[in-house]
Formats: C-alpha cells, sequence, structure tokens
C-alpha cells in the first residue's frame, strides 16, 4: 500500500513550503524539547483569533494552560513563561523586535520572534580541525592556565535559569556599555533611531531600539550563551577530556562573534531588557584578560 509519508515528492514539497527538514520534524517529541523548533514551525500560522496560534501548541508543549480567548498576545507570554519554568531553555532570549505588551520585557510580543530555527545570536559551532588549531595557539599564549581552569569552573558552576514571580534571574557574562549616544548620521525620523557607544571590553556597538536610550546611564550587555556554549563541549568530544582542554575549547568559543543582550537599570541589582530591532553584534577583544572576563560573570535579576 502506497504510504505519502514515504514518497520522496511529498516529503521534498513538505520541506520546501516549511523550511524545515522531514527527518528532523519525524523525531521532534510532544513536550518541553527543541522549543525553538517548534516555535519556528508554529510563528507562520494563520488563525482567526491571535491566541490559537499559542493554543494549537499547548498539546505539542504538554502544558496545563487554560484557553481564555480575548488574552490576544497574552498567550504568547504565558506559553513562554511556561517553558522558561521548566526547561531552563535560555534559547527563547534569542531573539528581536518588539517586547510583550501584557507581559514582562524579556518576552517578545508574538511569535515572529522565533521566525529562525537556529537563532544566530550564539557563537557558532566551528570545524573540529579549525577549533583544535586555535586551541594550540590558545595554549602558547597562555602561560598560565590557573586563570583559565577558574573561568571555565566559575561558568560551569553558575546557577541556571530561573523566573519566580515574573522576575527573571539570568547566567551570564556582563558588560559595561558607555558614552551612548544617537547616531548622527540616521535619520531623526527613522523608526527604530541608531545609538553609538562603546565598551572596553567589546570595542564599538550599534544599538537599534524603539526605546529612547538618551541620557541613560549603567547601561549593560550580557553574553547569555554560556550553557549552549558548555554543551558543544560535548558536540566537539571535549567533555571526554580533561579540565584544562574543555576549558580551553570554551575560552575558543567565548571569543568568536555573539549577539549581546541590552539591559536598562531599575536599581542596582534589578534590570529591564531593552528590546532591539536587531542584534547587537559585539566580539570580546583578543587583548582582553582573562580576569577581566571573570570579573563580568554574574547574575542579573530582569523584572
Amino acid at each position: 500500500m502506497f504510504n505519502h509519508k514515504e514518497s520522496p515528492i511529498i516529503l521534498s514539497e513538505i520541506e520546501q513550503v516549511m523550511n524545515f527538514a522531514t527527518q528532523d520534524l519525524a523525531t521532534l517529541q510532544l513536550g518541553l524539547d527543541r522549543a525553538c523548533e517548534k516555535l519556528f514551525l508554529a510563528f507562520r500560522h494563520q488563525t482567526m483569533h491571535e491566541e490559537d496560534i499559542v493554543y494549537s501548541l499547548f498539546g505539542i508543549f504538554k502544558v496545563p494552560i487554560p484557553v481564555i480567548y480575548g488574552e490576544g498576545n497574552q498567550a504568547v507570554g504565558c506559553l513562554l513563561e511556561y517553558i522558561l519554568t521548566r526547561s531552563d531553555n535560555v534559547m527563547l532570549l534569542a531573539w528581536t523586535g518588539s517586547s510583550s505588551g501584557s507581559h514582562h520585557t524579556y518576552l517578545p510580543v508574538d511569535l515572529t520572534a522565533y521566525s529562525k530555527i537556529a537563532p544566530p545570536h550564539v557563537p557558532q559551532s566551528m570545524e573540529a580541525v579549525e577549533m583544535d588549531i586555535m586551541v594550540m595557539t590558545l595554549h602558547s599564549l597562555l602561560p598560565d592556565l590557573s586563570v583559565a581552569v577558574a573561568l571555565y569552573g566559575r561558568l560551569n558552576n553558575l546557577p541556571t535559569l530561573s523566573l519566580d514571580a515574573g522576575q527573571l534571574r539570568l547566567p551570564g557574562i556582563v558588560f559595561p556599555l558607555a558614552d551612548l549616544v544617537p547616531l548622527s548620521e540616521s535619520d531623526p525620523n527613522s523608526d527604530p533611531p541608531a545609538y553609538y557607544g562603546t565598551s572596553p571590553m567589546l570595542g564599538d556597538v550599534k544599538i537599534k531600539t524603539s526605546d529612547n536610550l538618551s541620557g541613560m546611564r549603567d547601561l549593560l550587555l550580557i553574553h547569555l550563551w554560556i550553557s549552549p556554549l558548555l554543551d558543544q563541549d560535548f558536540l566537539y568530544g571535549a567533555a571526554l577530556f580533561d579540565d584544562t582542554t574543555c576549558t580551553l575549547w570554551l575560552i575558543v568559543q567565548l571569543r568568536q562573534l555573539f549577539g549581546a543582550l541590552l539591559l536598562t537599570p531599575l536599581s542596582c541589582v534589578q534590570y529591564t531588557w531593552v528590546a532591539t530591532d536587531s542584534m547587537i553584534m559585539v566580539q570580546v577583544h583578543e587583548g582582553m584578560l582573562l580576569t577581566e572576563l571573570m570579573d563580568g560573570i554574574c547574575m542579573v535579576y530582569i523584572q
């Protein structure tokens, strides 16, 4: 009997329409795993009610959230908060666009924020051969590996992401941002406006956001992608080696280009998430001391 699920022609058409490999689709399971892929498959759905897009995912994610028609995009926040609380999936925070008007600033207003399967915020994985060459070079440049091992240990022992009463506790590496001014060459009527800033550890930074950042002080950029980079130890096989090897692999990754997220202070310990129109792409200076990088490791509290 003909099985359309095994037809190469039909499978090829599905891949073209969904922009998603049918082999990967077949391995998706119910639950919270591979959340970004499931949200990617849903973001283009068109429904009569805005909240129906989210309700269609309740069974896929196995979430016991009530259906409340009329809540609109607030349903997006409810679903994402549930996933964040129970999965420690920092990749859900890798988005650009508008923030939620009904939930917290660290959540997007709708699922179009997940229009990419693999968010490009995280440093790209490298070929094993290229990684080995960079690790050997780094090993020769670091006379004292004890600081590097201590850095790896600090990052590896950071508490996981948590959400309590709407306050998000995030582990990461923070970088102070100074001298933030509007870009003189940008159109004052453009939406959103662009700003220019500098960071001692990252260099020049360009930001496009609808938020008014003029005159703001004590802004931070944060590198959130610690857990994905630690997971890449397994991709490269570094988890099979000693702490020194794992450390060097991680430091090479920390020096790659990444998408930073922007925070503004509410108090000395609490921050607000700033939604940006495009990614803030930055890179740690090669000459920066590891002790400086280690000083930025912390937990931040986002309202």
